[in-house]
């Protein structure tokens, strides 16, 4: 797929790995920064990201890819539409766009996250790969994990819009180490700061003063549902929280925009969340209104592998503006193998930590033919 991308972006991972986007489903192989790569700019010149160039514009079929594809096919705008429709004069490589993550680092549990961006999940990662569970690229080497935030040799003169990600971003003190570079440089006051967070946290003065240095702060609310089915899917969320701290963002930005990613444990309480919500939904790239994610993986809690009949129950209880979560759903037939991986994942949290009516709901309808 022809995209431009790499010629414009990089995004650093937790652990220091590469990929060249948010969508990208995979990281690049032996490619670590500050160990393979002594920083971002020189993986961003390197022969392998060249290469990577090279294939795109070759439109070759890359396997990371596979979420703007998906997007396509359904008729929804992609990360791709995104890079080539606000890119397509430029002619050079440079860094115009900076996804940042330091570390696995947050207060929340996210029942579709993992140890790789959630400390809180390393021990519950452990349990279920012991119980069968494929947890491939999910379970990380270890509880605590960090990435560099040397910008040291970093061209950043270009840099229109740098995104904090995490964990929790919010959480990650070395951020600040970054935005003290792009103020010493003076370059802060041309970027916009984009900001994913679970919003149970509210910046300190000190991230208050840079934050007011930007050019623009556009903030990403991370929500798959609300009420007690919401507290339950992303586990540390408080909801009176949730409504004081965006009164509180008002006050910086008028950008204020939600995410939810629709997988076995939310899809039923997506009437209320978009209720609450109470904003244009559109589903694809988020920063705008409310972006519904409809997510690939993990597979065994991607809707598409759910038994037919419990889609069917789904699409019955499912308001007229999700039809394109029921489309989705009914893409692809189900498969048995995720299916029972659905039920021992299902089986170990409702142990740990109850479940609630909707969630049950589906399970036992899974249960009457698996």
């Amino acid at each position: 797929m022809k995209c431009l991308a790499p010629w414009v972006t990089v995004r650093q991972d937790e652990d220091g790995s590469i990929v060249p986007c948010s969508s990208y489903f995979t990281r690049f192989k032996n490619v670590k920064i500050g160990t393979t790569h002594k920083n971002i700019q020189e993986f961003f010149n390197s022969t392998e990201y060249n290469e990577f160039r090279m294939r795109m514009c070759n439109d070759e079929n890359i396997e990371g890819c596979i979420e703007c594809k998906v997007d396509t096919e359904n008729g929804n705008p992609s990360h791709r539409d995104y890079w080539n429709n606000k890119y397509s004069h430029i002619t050079e490589p440079a860094i115009r766009e900076l996804d940042i993550c330091l570390s696995n680092k947050c207060n929340f549990q996210c029942i579709m996250c993992n140890s790789y961006f959630s400390n809180k999940w390393y021990e519950d990662d452990k349990a279920l790969e012991e119980l069968g569970v494929d947890k491939k690229h999910q379970l990380a080497p270890q509880r605590h994990i960090t990435s560099p935030d040397d910008m040291t040799g970093v061209k950043l003169d270009n840099l229109e819009l740098l995104r904090i990600i995490g964990g929790e971003p919010l959480m990650e003190p070395r951020f600040l180490n970054i935005f003290k570079v792009l103020k010493e440089r003076q370059i802060i006051q041309n970027v916009e700061l984009f900001i994913n967070t679970n919003n149970s946290i509210f910046p300190n003065q000190e991230w208050q003063d840079y934050l007011k240095l930007f050019k623009k702060i556009s903030l990403v609310i991370s929500i798959d549902s609300v009420g007690k089915l919401g507290e339950w899917n992303r586990r540390g969320l408080d909801m009176k929280k949730m409504d004081m701290h965006e009164g509180r963002w008002q006050n910086f930005t008028e950008n204020i925009s939600y995410n939810s990613v629709i997988h076995n444990f939310s899809v039923l309480g997506l009437n209320d969340l978009i209720n609450w919500v109470d904003l244009p939904i559109h589903y694809g790239t988020e920063g705008k209104d409310h972006a519904l994610d409809l997510t690939l993986g993990p597979p065994y809690l991607c809707i598409q592998n759910l038994p037919e009949h419990t889609k069917e129950l789904i699409a019955d209880k499912l308001n007229q503006r999700l039809h394109k979560v029921k489309d989705f759903m009914f893409a692809e037939k189900h498969n048995p193998r995720y299916v029972k991986q659905y039920k021992k994942f299902y089986n170990y949290f409702e142990k740990k930590w109850g479940m609630p009516k909707e969630n049950k709901l589906i399970y036992e309808s899974v249960c009457e033919k698996y």
